[in-house]
């Protein structure tokens, strides 16, 4: 697989994702942001994602460190977002684990 070419993710994985190609976070003071993928399209539109931070007072759906997650530090999985599939490619978004499904579960029910 180049670059450059678009794959679709696997909903309860957990990848950083390029401020870029997230829609709105053009403003977002990180770069690469971690996120848990919730909804993923049959071909091309929009891919689904909850992101996440490590600001403790924020709302959200609490994360502990986890290594399979790669989750490094404590957190919150706080903010719904998109991503345009045509974007999500291997120099946009980076997988880091995935999610426990007791953990993703609580960010369906409060998300999706």
């Amino acid at each position: 697989m180049s670059t450059d070419e678009p794959f679709l993710p696997v909903i309860g994985d957990v990848y950083e994702v390029h401020r870029d190609v997230r829609a709105g976070a053009a403003l977002d003071k990180k770069e690469w942001r971690r996120a848990v993928v919730v909804e993923v399209p049959e071909a091309g539109g929009m891919i689904g994602i909850v992101t996440r931070t490590t600001t403790k007072a924020k709302p959200g759906v609490h994360s502990g460190k986890d290594a399979a997650s790669g989750l490094t530090k404590e957190g919150r999985f706080d903010r719904p977002g998109w991503v345009q599939a045509v974007h999500w490619n291997p120099r946009t978004v980076r997988r880091v684990g995935k999610l426990d499904e007791a953990l993703f579960a609580k960010i369906k029910e409060r998300f999706v």
